[in-house]
């Protein structure tokens, strides 16, 4: 019984190193932390989306700033992760 044992100890041992190895190259896609896909997609849309409001926002700003005779104000805002200096007249 030892003989028959020790005899499959290596391919048995091969076999489980393989089983483990593929197990931890699988991507679980189900993890929330996973970006892609749909997930991907979504981000993607609403980053677009935000970024089509800021330019109205700020296409806006500069018709009420030609419209509106005054001071001018610096005023610093973020868009999309990078800053504008924006000139609004009070």
């Amino acid at each position: 019984m030892e003989r028959v044992l020790s005899k499959c100890l290596a391919p048995t041992d091969q076999m489980i190193k393989n089983l483990i190895e593929i197990e931890l190259g699988e991507i679980n896609t189900g993890h929330p932390d996973f970006v892609g896909g749909t997930n991907m997609l979504m981000g993607m849309v609403n980053h677009n989306e935000e970024l089509s409001r800021n330019a109205e926002d700020l296409s806006e700003r500069k018709s009420d700033r030609s419209e509106k005779p005054g001071k001018d104000k610096h005023m610093a805002s973020k868009s999309a992760g990078l800053k504008e200096f924006i000139i609004v007249r009070e």
